[in-house]
Order: C-alpha cells, then sequence, then structure tokens
C-alpha cells in the first residue's frame, strides 16, 4: 500500500490570499463554463463501487491558488456504503496570466481542490436523508489521523493537448478536456486521511496517502468534441490516458 504524506495547506486567515485580480475573475468562470458545448457533465455512472449510491452534482466552485490564479472546478460526491467520504473531480480551470507551467503544476492544482473540499466545502454535510456523519479530522500528532477515509476520483482520459483561450476580461484559462464516452469511461482515484498541524498559530490541513487504484476501463475514446469559448464552432482533441499510477485496473 501506497503511504506517504503530501502538501499542506492553510485555511485560516489569509493563509491563502486572493489577489485582485483574481477577485475581477469571477464573470470569467460564467464564460468559461457556459462555453462547454458538447462536453456534458456527467458523474461515473455506473458508480464504481456501491451501486446504490448514486454521486449527487455537479457543483462548480472557484478557490484560489497561492501564485494569484484562480481555480475553477467541478465535482460530485456522494457518502459511499456507509464508509467513503468520495469526491469525483470532474474537471477544473486554472484562470490567471501569471500561473506557472500548467503541467508542471498540474498535481499541485489538483491538492488545492482537494484541500478545499475537505477543509472548507465538507459536501457531505449537504446530504440530509439520511444525515452523513461529520468527518473527524483530529490535530495532528504521533499517529493521529482521522478515521474518517476521503477518496478522490478522476476521468482516466482526458485531452492530450491543453486547451488555452483568453476570457472577456483578457485572462489566460488553461485545461484539459474530460474525455467521457460512458461505455469506456474509467476512473482514477485515490484514498486520503488527515489530520490539522497548527504552525505559526494557524491550521494546516495535512494529509496521507493510503491507496490508489482505478476503475473502469483505460481505453480512451479517440476525440472528444469541445466548443472552445470565442472560437465559432466545437474543435476536435486527440484524447491520451491519464497515469493512474502504479495499480492494476479494477473492472466495473
Amino acid at each position: 500500500m501506497d503511504r506517504k504524506i503530501k502538501k499542506t495547506y492553510n485555511f485560516v486567515g489569509n493563509s491563502i490570499k486572493i489577489r485582485n485580480v483574481a477577485m475581477a475573475l469571477f464573470l470569467a468562470v460564467v464564460v468559461t463554463f457556459a462555453g462547454v458545448g458538447t462536453v456534458h457533465s456527467q458523474p461515473p455512472n455506473p458508480p464504481p463501487d456501491c451501486p446504490g449510491t448514486p454521486f449527487i452534482g455537479p457543483v462548480t466552485r472557484q478557490v484560489p491558488h497561492p501564485n494569484g490564479c484562480l481555480i475553477v472546478y467541478t465535482f460530485w460526491y456522494r457518502y459511499a456504503c456507509n464508509i467513503w467520504y468520495d469526491t469525483y473531480i470532474e474537471r477544473f480551470e486554472v484562470i490567471g496570466n501569471n500561473c506557472g507551467d500548467f503541467d508542471a503544476q498540474y498535481e499541485e492544482f489538483v491538492d488545492v481542490i482537494k484541500a478545499d473540499i475537505v477543509g472548507r466545502v465538507n459536501p457531505w454535510q449537504w446530504i440530509t436523508n439520511p444525515p452523513v456523519p461529520s468527518p473527524n479530522i483530529p490535530m495532528c500528532g504521533q499517529n493521529q489521523w482521522s478515521p474518517t477515509q476521503w477518496r478522490f476520483f478522476r476521468p482516466s482520459c482526458h485531452s492530450e493537448e491543453i486547451v488555452t483561450y483568453w476570457d472577456e476580461t483578457g485572462n489566460l484559462v488553461r485545461t484539459r478536456i474530460p474525455c467521457q464516452d460512458p461505455a469506456r469511461l474509467g476512473y482514477c482515484y485515490q484514498t486520503y486521511r488527515y489530520c490539522w498541524r497548527e504552525v505559526n498559530g494557524r491550521l494546516v490541513l495535512q494529509s496521507q496517502v493510503m491507496g490508489r487504484g482505478a476503475f473502469g476501463s483505460i481505453n480512451c475514446p479517440p476525440i472528444v468534441i469541445f466548443h472552445v469559448p470565442g472560437e465559432q464552432g466545437p474543435r476536435r482533441f486527440i484524447c491520451m490516458p491519464w497515469s493512474c499510477g502504479p495499480t492494476s485496473i479494477i473492472p466495473n
């Protein structure tokens, strides 16, 4: 089993700062997702396991990155088999003109999204019939990790090309498009547990990877069709498999 300490993120006060340019990008969020075109939001269907617990969503949210960029992401969630706090991160976009190398920082962007869902959003509190137990995240100590486990899923195929365009406010938008073919769709996942660590008077969320794997197929469809905002018609993008890490594929 793969275990390692991941990055930490602050969640108190101004620990993650929103620059003025990020606040000015709110309207760009609407423009971006209005131009989705032929890429339709959909959760894992059928679910990878626990078939009696469908995913709920989609939910679109924005979170600032420490470098001043804005991350806009869409996710689904569920409480699977009364055990796992599951999130399916369908796609995300990075908005801003000084966000660095998209591919080099890709996993960092995803880590910020995960920390936002666990540390701020806690969407499982919205499930009321029946209510879901509140996740227990203790303060970090010797082997003091949460008994709660979170699983994060994402598509196992996406566009080979980074889709890049300028929004109406002149900000650079970058994303990869999920290749969604319900007949052949697969999902990578990682399982985490968390604890809170106090650093200089601030609470920092620290994570530990408990395992990783995949469900379904990683045989990608050849192309995905996407209408890039600002262009006259949809474009075709070649699909490529996403590396799920050192794991075997678990069929549905």
